[in-house]
């Protein structure tokens, strides 16, 4: 008999990171103000050096390394632009930013609403659950675990990118994924929120994919029609176990 099994997506998807972000960059922007005396005028760009700086650390994190470190050469530079006159950084100037930014937005954790009952729901019938996330082990866990949701989650159930063997949209992580728990694709689910990475790796890997598509945006054309499309998470959790029933009646 296959073993039923659902694999989450950890940032988007059980948890508000945009919104845990945004509470992290307004802390640390003032912490910057403090520091630099950046006018209020400038904080619009500083906002947007700083989300478009991001982009380049959420794709180093998606390999080996130090994400502190990374999030520290993020922040140095989308600040330098207050060094006008004789404003000078300081050398821990990044780090002080870094700092600022991880307490803020680890503080702001919390998991969406419907995460927890479902997980409890799908713990209780026996269906294995498991992560599938682009970035480090240590980073991702300790948001798993401020999360209060680590519980659910065996280590030996928690693939990231960061491991080694492939970042999503590659199928590889999935494959690596299913692979060290024995289990056959056609028995899962893979619930993710980014229409870049979550997708298309999960179809290719023989998953049935839910889509949590908060905002709206249009399906990528090559996964159209053969994905579930949700916009909130209970309406994700009656998809899974649609999908998981349909499964036990084939």
């Amino acid at each position: 008999m296959k073993r039923p099994f659902v694999f989450f997506d950890l940032d988007g998807t059980l948890y508000d990171f945009p919104g845990c972000a945004a509470v992290a960059l307004k802390a640390t922007l003032a912490r910057a103000q403090e520091e630099l005396g950046c006018p209020d005028e400038h904080l619009p760009a500083l906002q947007a050096a700083f989300w478009q700086a991001y982009f380049h650390y959420l794709k180093r994190e998606s390999s080996p390394g130090d994400p502190r470190a990374a999030l520290e050469e993020v922040l140095t530079r989308t600040f330098a632009a207050c060094r006008a006159g004789q404003a000078r950084l300081s050398p821990h100037f990044g780090r002080e930013l870094s700092g600022t930014w991880l307490r803020a937005f680890f503080a702001a954790l919390a998991p969406f609403p419907g995460v927890r009952p479902l997980l409890e729901e799908l713990r209780a019938a026996g269906v294995i659950l498991g992560v599938v996330s682009n970035g480090t082990r240590p980073f991702q866990v300790a948001k798993l675990r401020r999360l209060g949701l680590k519980v659910y989650f065996p280590g030996r159930n928690l693939f990231f990118s960061g491991d080694g063997g492939g970042a999503k949209p590659d199928p590889a992580i999935f494959h690596r994924a299913l692979s060290a728990l024995h289990l056959a694709p056609a028995a899962g689910v893979f619930v993710g929120d980014s229409p870049r990475t979550d997708l298309a790796g999960g179809l290719q890997a023989g998953l049935r994919v839910v889509w949590l598509n908060r905002y709206g945006l249009p399906a990528p054309e090559e996964v159209r029609g053969k994905i579930h499309v949700v916009t909130s998470f209970p309406a994700a959790a009656r998809a899974v176990w649609a999908l998981l029933h349909q499964e036990e009646g084939g």
